[in-house]
């Protein structure tokens, strides 16, 4: 297949690990491979691709805000939305039972505008995390499809579940980088048994 043109690229994601970057590159239905002509001040190196029937950019490795800018500067005339995709350093709750492998999409609520940055808050007297400010919530039209998923969960079993789980299994490498950890070595998740 061949590479479409710079200017159909609507999509950019941005990995700040290599791991992340990785996971982003496997889960491209077609891989287009590295840009070659971009903005002169842009410093970035883009692996292209599509997912469905979407082309994608990505990046991987460095400051979120510096790559985004870049981005734009090369992608100005087509890119609509940037997500950032990793590895969360969110802590799990009572509320939500976050595991090592899952997928998670920030949302919006209340004060929050759906991901608390790490330098956005403190931990006050009797250890509670008290917010100190907040990021802007995500476009429109990425909550709304949040709001689909979420909605299609409670009456389909969801598609994406198969995908993720098939882009895994490509080889023995991917398995290995990719796979869910077994649950037994999972420390955030040892019992407490009272005395």
């Amino acid at each position: 297949m061949d590479r479409p043109s710079k200017d159909a690229f609507q999509t950019g994601w941005i990995c700040a690990l290599p791991i992340e970057a990785a996971a982003a590159h496997e889960m491209l239905d077609v891989k287009f491979g590295i840009l070659d002509e971009q903005d002169s001040a842009d410093s970035n190196t883009y692996m292209l691709g599509r997912i469905w029937q979407t082309q994608r950019c990505e990046y991987g490795t460095t400051s979120a805000t510096v790559v985004a800018n870049n981005m734009l500067r090369t992608f100005s005339n087509s890119l609509r939305i940037g997500l950032m995709v990793g590895i969360g350093g969110g802590i799990p709750s009572a509320a939500h039972d976050i595991r090592l492998g899952d997928v998670i999409f920030s949302y919006p609520d209340a004060t929050c505008g759906g991901v608390i940055h790490y330098d956005r808050g403190k931990i006050i007297a009797g250890g509670e995390f008290q917010r100190t400010g907040s990021l802007n919530s995500p476009p429109r039209a990425l909550l709304t499809a949040v709001n689909i998923m979420r909605a299609a969960s409670l009456t389909d079993d969801p598609s994406y579940l198969g995908y993720i789980q098939s882009t895994i299994e490509r080889n023995a490498r991917t398995r290995k980088n990719f796979g869910r950890p077994p649950s037994q070595p999972d420390r955030l998740f040892l019992e407490y048994v009272p005395d």
